[in-house]
This record gives structure tokens, C-alpha cells and sequence, in this order.
């Protein structure tokens, strides 16, 4: 029979290593898949705008669909991370954290809230809170074809 020594002895070692694991699992940044934060925080340093993704679980950039929903490496991923932000870069187009999206175009700022976003990828269709939905290109004003055959659709209200 373990002794309370023995009990708390063990309480306290089990809680000194969660405490050490919660830093690591932080350092994996806001995605639920750290490749992809990982890439999104190279990516934008070798743009020389280092930063965290912009989203958080499977919303904005954190949305695995934008990249193709699928990759076999880690490179392959970081090739796509870097043509998706480029291009958004490009159109001055962004993601906020919530699955938001906003372009400067000409004719004024653009903002579509998550449910008027469509990210449309050979592995599915997702909002830009990355749920599942199904997609009727006709109700967005706008879009934004990607390199790797990903679609962004927005409409704004």
C-alpha cells in the first residue's frame, strides 16, 4: 500500500511534467496543425514580416484547406504556405483571426465576416472558420484563384 509520502511524491512529479509540457505545446503556435504554423511563421520571416499565423484551430490562415487540405511533406506544405501569402500579399488581401476577410481593392476596403467566406479545395469546401459547408458559387461577389487550384470566394454584406 502506497504510502502519503509515496502519493504526494508522485502528485508532484506528475504536475512538474505537465507544467513542462505546456510550454512546448504553445510554442506550436495558434494552428491545430503546428506544420502550418510553423510554416506560416517562416514563411512570413523570409518575407521579412515575421509573425504568427493569422487565425487560430482551423480559421484564416491557420485553415488547412488554403494550402490543399493535403501535402507529403513539410516542404510541399511551406511551398504552398508561401505562394497562398504572396498572392493574398499581392491582391493586399488578409485573414484576421476569426475567419474574417479583408482586401484593399480599388474601390474601397472589402470585409466578408467568416459565413461569407468559401475556401473551395480539391479536398473539400470549408468557411473562413474552417467548418465544412457546401459552396453555391453564385451568392459571392468575389474571388481569389490560388496557385494550387485552391478558390477563396467572399461576398461582402
Amino acid at each position: 500500500m502506497p504510502s502519503f509520502r509515496h502519493t504526494i511524491f508522485a502528485s508532484a512529479v506528475a504536475v512538474a511534467a505537465l507544467t513542462a509540457a505546456a510550454p512546448a505545446a504553445a510554442q506550436n503556435g495558434p494552428c491545430r496543425d503546428p506544420w502550418v504554423s510553423r510554416a506560416v511563421r517562416e514563411v512570413t520571416t523570409e518575407m521579412r514580416r515575421g509573425r504568427e499565423a493569422n487565425g487560430r484551430h482551423e480559421s484564416g490562415e491557420c485553415n488547412i484547406h488554403l494550402y490543399g487540405g493535403r501535402w507529403s511533406s513539410y516542404g510541399e506544405l511551406k511551398r504552398y504556405v508561401s505562394a497562398v501569402l504572396r498572392t493574398l500579399n499581392n491582391h493586399e488581401a488578409r485573414f484576421t483571426a476569426d475567419g474574417a476577410f479583408y482586401m484593399d481593392d480599388d474601390y474601397g476596403n472589402t470585409e466578408a465576416s467568416p459565413d461569407k467566406v468559401r475556401i473551395v479545395s480539391p479536398s473539400g469546401t470549408t468557411d473562413g472558420a474552417g467548418n465544412r459547408v457546401s459552396d453555391n458559387g453564385s451568392q459571392f461577389s468575389g474571388a481569389i484563384g490560388l496557385a494550387n487550384g485552391v478558390t477563396i470566394r467572399f461576398s461582402s454584406p
